[in-house]
């Protein structure tokens, strides 16, 4: 590692690793050549891939010095960083280690000076070794030159080709070299590095301050060392997170923060503010975008994860970003993610950033992040589903009973369930259907409905109201009737309100409820069917929709209404049987059914046999 000099060095070269054990978050390569190295399996040339600062050249002379170690008779994993190889290595000033830069050696000419220097015999070393950096920049004439070479070398040339953009690189140069593809350095890696390097510089930094610093740094050592070698120029102290905000110029956490609140509850008002405190404050709004994403990825893998190990931030932190992803559904911290990415990549052709930045959050605040065809078309389907299973059903029955039965009239009534009510409100009640005029058949009625002036008790789920109010609000605000979809309406008579009732994680309901135009529209379509309300009633409470039951006034087995030797004679059909048995239901003689009202009865259900024309099964 470093020795004591008293030429300044920044830290990225002071703390350049010498050893392949040194090398930061690179095991599975320095692990490969160490081994290649020990038991001279050495190949004639190699291919470092890799994004920028994390470790490509410095490995690529850590292994030109284990190929010419003089301190050992063959090459060796572990060079003794002694000898005058090694030294000069180090340096960068070794005649048979070339360090060549493929941005400005990138023709011809320099490709074929190389090919006439590599047939010599090295001058010191066991080894001649070229480097060539950013090899991606060689123009195709210069990789065709370098083709032959590059397959069959001389036995002493080795050839390390590094760079950062490997789909420049012909597909033929690939094929010739070892591939080693260098990963990003784990964030707890480079802050373990960053410790290392305070504490030997006799410095002192706060545990949040070296993960800000590594987390900027994006996955490179090099970075990390800069920025820490800055602070510690800047700082006279202790190193805090609030230095490395100023000097990096990062957007407070706070902000953030504030941003994602004012989202949630699409406060306009407070969005621009806070935009307009970071565009003031002379921060760059690239930067504050990209971290804004990354703030809402971490909401997003935290909200379908669940893993706090994802995440190397402080306890705190990671229970904010609970707390914040719980008031989002995951298809807006997608849309939002995607949204926001396609807003960084146009932030170049923009006129003015501040406006689209602006503009993106006012679409968000009004319509929100699932504004899409797919989504609307979710909504749509879902609306429907909520419509029909509000319907209340009706049994309208009107059955002349068997010669031996006495006359009489049953009366079935439908009941309508709804969630538990709050403290001073009426439980539902049900409501009588009378049974229509006609001879005997049991019809069940789908898609009646209860007229508007039907009696409403307080605080009772009123499925007539509700069907009737999303189809007028539908016209009127239809983004709205989007959002209120899963709500109930209820009208309580004492108070004259009508009563929504609401999930408390339904925040696009809430949000929508709590604006006055579209209070005023409900109370106006409610006025419209006959319910009078002067106020809106939000309660807060889960509701699951529990599926409309038909109760019968009988109990138990039903008896036939035929013959029993008749009757035996049906059940006697395993099919029919098995109806019977599965909906309690009886034979009964029926004639036809009298004409009825297609207003009153729109839709029936019945159940019968073609085999048995005179005879019918009535199902409770």
């Amino acid at each position: 590692m470093p020795k004591p000099n008293d030429t300044y060095h920044v830290l990225a070269r002071k703390w350049r690793p010498q050893q392949f054990d040194e090398v930061v978050g690179q095991e599975h390569i320095t692990r490969t050549l160490k081994n290649a190295v020990a038991s001279g399996r050495i190949h004639h040339a190699l291919l470092f891939i890799g994004s920028r600062g994390i470790g490509k050249t410095t490995t690529a002379r850590i292994l030109a010095k284990a190929l010419n170690c003089t301190a050992f008779d063959k090459p060796t994993p572990q060079p003794c960083d002694t000898c005058d190889n090694c030294i000069e290595i180090g340096r960068g000033t070794h005649l048979d280690v070339q360090e060549i830069d493929g941005a400005s050696n990138n023709s011809v000419d320099n490709i074929r000076e190389i090919r006439e220097a590599v047939r010599l015999a090295p001058a010191h070393a066991r080894y001649k070794v070229y480097i060539i950096d950013e090899v991606h920049q060689l123009s195709s004439a210069a990789f065709n030159a370098l083709l032959k070479t590059l397959e069959e070398p001389p036995p002493h040339a080795v050839f390390i080709l590094a760079t950062t953009e490997a789909y420049k690189i012909p597909a033929t140069i690939i094929s010739r070299c070892q591939r080693y593809d260098f990963r990003r350095v784990a964030v707890p890696d480079i802050v373990h590095l960053l410790e290392q390097i305070v504490k030997a510089e006799k410095r002192s930094a706060t545990k949040e301050a070296l993960f800000a610093i590594a987390r900027s740094a994006d996955g490179g050592v090099r970075d990390a060392e800069s920025i820490l070698d800055q602070l510690i120029t800047y700082c006279e102290g202790e190193i805090t997170y609030k230095d490395v905000q100023d000097v990096l110029g990062l957007i407070e956490t706070e902000k953030i923060d504030q941003l994602v609140y004012a989202l949630q509850n699409k406060d306009i008002s407070k969005v621009l503010s806070i935009i307009d405190e970071v565009s003031t404050s002379g921060k760059d709004l690239t930067q504050f975008v990209e971290e804004f994403i990354r703030h809402m990825r971490n909401l997003l893998i935290l909200k379908t994860t669940q893993q706090e190990t994802l995440f190397f931030l402080p306890k705190e932190d990671i229970q904010r970003l609970k707390e914040q992803s719980e008031k989002f559904t995951t298809l807006q911290l997608i849309r939002l993610v995607e949204q926001l990415t396609e807003l960084n990549q146009n932030f170049t052709s923009q006129l003015s950033h501040r406006t689209a930045l602006e503009a993106f959050f006012i679409k968000n605040c009004k319509v929100g992040a699932e504004l899409s065809i797919e989504s609307i078309l979710e909504k749509l389907i879902q609306l429907e589903d909520s419509i029909q299973l509000a319907k209340i059903a009706s049994v309208k029955e009107n059955r002349t009973p068997y010669p031996q039965q006495e006359s009489s009239t049953e009366k079935k009534t439908v009941e309508i369930s709804s969630p538990k009510t709050q403290k001073g409100t009426k439980e539902p009640e049900s409501f009588p259907v009378q049974p229509s005029k006609g001879k005997e058949k049991t019809i069940i009625d789908t898609k009646s409905k209860i007229s508007a002036t039907s009696p409403i008790k307080g605080g009772e789920i009123a499925p007539d109201l509700r069907q009737k109010i999303f189809y007028e609000l539908a016209i009127l605000e239809p983004v709205a009737a989007f959002s209120l979809r899963n709500v109930q309406l209820g009208y309580e008579k004492e108070t004259k309100s009508v009563i929504t009732y609401v999930s408390p994680s339904d925040n696009d309901a809430l949000s929508y409820l709590k604006e006055m135009k579209i209070q005023q529209s409900i109370l106006d379509i409610a006025k419209k069917f006959g319910y009078w309300g002067n106020s809106i009633k939000i309660l807060q409470k889960e509701f699951k929709e529990k599926p409309v039951s038909q109760i019968n006034s009988r109990k138990g087995v039903p008896k036939d209404l035929v013959p029993e030797k008749e009757a035996q004679e049906w059940r006697q059909n395993p099919r029919i049987q098995v109806l019977l048995d599965k909906f309690k239901g009886r034979i009964v003689k029926v004639t036809e059914l009298q004409k009825m009202d297609e207003d009153s009865l729109t839709e029936t259900t019945s159940i019968e046999d073609e085999e048995i024309p005179d005879y019918e099964m009535d199902m409770d």
